[in-house]
């Protein structure tokens, strides 16, 4: 199992990888919480592990919460779905 998540590919969601039961909507937004954070960070999350306000000081709160929100490997804990995470970038 170890070996697995080693050679994990950056874009994919591990609780994806390690059950492969009930995937829904949220690996997907896992993938943008992924491509959000390197955008703002400009590093990749699976190397740094640090919220995107400790790297880049002008990321705010808000969006902080809302990266790692997508980032959360507790799926009933993720941002459940597209429309709330829209509904949550506009308050941005």
């Amino acid at each position: 199992m170890t070996k697995l998540l080693r050679n994990l590919p950056e874009d994919k969601d591990e609780t994806e990888v390690l059950s492969q039961v009930n995937i829904d909507g949220r690996a997907d937004l896992y993938s943008v919480g992924l491509i959000l954070y390197e955008i703002l960070t400009g590093k990749l999350w699976t190397y740094t592990r640090l919220s995107p306000m400790e790297i880049n000081i002008l990321v705010s709160k808000r969006l902080d919460e809302i990266v790692m929100g997508l980032l959360e490997h507790n799926l009933s804990n993720r941002i459940p779905s597209d429309e709330k995470l829209i509904e949550e970038l506009k308050e941005v």
